[in-house]
């Protein structure tokens, strides 16, 4: 048969399924191939591995302790998780911040995760949940030598944060998430509220 009858007894769906496989190949939507092109969506699919780290602004504030103030730090925080369902991830992130308001202050906190991805689009928004315990070592510097103290908390951290996607598997993430810290050892008084403002991330997915 002539080339343009072929084209013309071919089903709409059969001329439409290389698009199909070719958006799902590129992990972009169904559309143009000039819109696939230029941007860049997230793998959120269940399966997915990733991997990253932040570095943020933490500013804290004790509520029932009168004498206590407020400071300011900065905190590092590598992170790893796994994603349970298109779009939900579960993870673990490990925290460490250093202190030098009025003593030295080295705090390690191990939380776990929990993130939603609201879609993948020119940026990625997430709502999640943070939790864990935080150790922090207080050294005090006294004429008489250097005194060490253990103590602990109990962090529960909301987290609201957006990726920004470079490549479809890696992307610059900034989130905002407000931290309530629960005393668990004796000599602790007061519950620490406390920001942290994470300035710059980089997450892979995998």
């Amino acid at each position: 048969k002539p080339r343009r009858a072929v084209d013309a007894e071919t089903p709409p769906g059969a001329r439409a399924a290389p698009a199909v496989r070719a958006a799902a190949r590129t992990g972009s939507s169904v559309g143009s191939a000039r819109g696939a092109r230029l941007v860049h969506r997230l793998v959120l699919r269940a399966g997915t591995l990733t991997a990253g780290g932040s570095v943020a602004l933490d500013y804290n504030t004790t509520v029932g302790d009168a004498s206590s103030d407020s400071n300011f730090h900065v905190s590092i925080s590598p992170s790893f998780g796994v994603f349970v369902a298109n779009g939900l991830e579960v993870g673990l992130d490990l925290r460490f911040d250093i202190s030098t308001v009025d003593t030295r202050v080295n705090t390690y906190t191990i939380r776990g995760l929990l993130r939603m991805y609201l879609g993948s689009w020119l940026v990625a928004p997430y709502i999640g949940v943070a939790f864990g315990p935080q150790l922090f070592d207080v050294r005090v510097t006294l004429l008489g030598g250097v005194t060490d103290t253990l103590q602990s908390r109990f962090e529960l951290a909301p987290e609201f944060g957006v990726a920004v996607p470079l490549r479809r598997w890696v992307a610059l993430t900034f989130a905002l998430s407000p931290q309530i810290l629960f005393p668990l050892s004796d000599q602790l008084e007061g519950v620490v509220v406390a920001l942290n403002v994470s300035l710059l991330g980089v997450r892979a997915f995998f």
